[in-house]
């Protein structure tokens, strides 16, 4: 965002503890009874909503949804648990009505989903984490090397 001269921003939707969802078990590698620091989001440019955001951390990682203010890596950082590495899964799909209600579009509209997977330098899984970007506002640029 930065790098297109936006401001970037976000709107915390919550922050909570919580049993992990079947998706962020298997994303985690993580039984069903370990609490996840759940945290939704909007995330903004110059104050427009861009994206939904979904992230769950073990809470080994991040013990309170209250460390994170404006940046959930500053707050791993901190603690020493900055991801070194993420595989990132795209793919497209209709906005549904939450999604409608919080990008400003209509449901059914085209988004972008990405599904990451963040790891710390020694494998294990800090972060799972889900966004829907609008689709009329984001688009991304790849380079590919042999």
């Amino acid at each position: 965002i930065l790098a297109r001269g936006l401001k970037p921003g976000c709107l915390w939707l919550s922050k909570q503890i919580s049993r992990p969802s079947p998706a962020e078990m298997m994303a985690l590698g993580i039984a069903g009874n370990t609490n996840v620091v759940r945290m939704r989001r909007v995330r903004t440019a110059d104050s427009a909503p861009i994206a939904v955001e979904v992230s769950a951390v073990p809470v080994r990682f991040l013990p309170s949804p209250e460390m994170v203010q404006d940046s959930l890596y500053e707050a791993l950082d901190a603690r020493g648990f900055l991801p070194q590495r993420a595989i990132q899964r795209m793919r497209s799909r209709g906005a549904s009505l939450e999604d409608a209600k919080y990008l400003h579009c209509d449901a059914g509209a085209p988004l972008l989903m990405t599904e990451r997977r963040c790891f710390l330098a020694d494998g294990q899984i800090v972060e799972y984490c889900e966004t829907r970007y609008k689709g009329d506002v984001y688009d991304f640029v790849f380079e590919l090397q042999r």
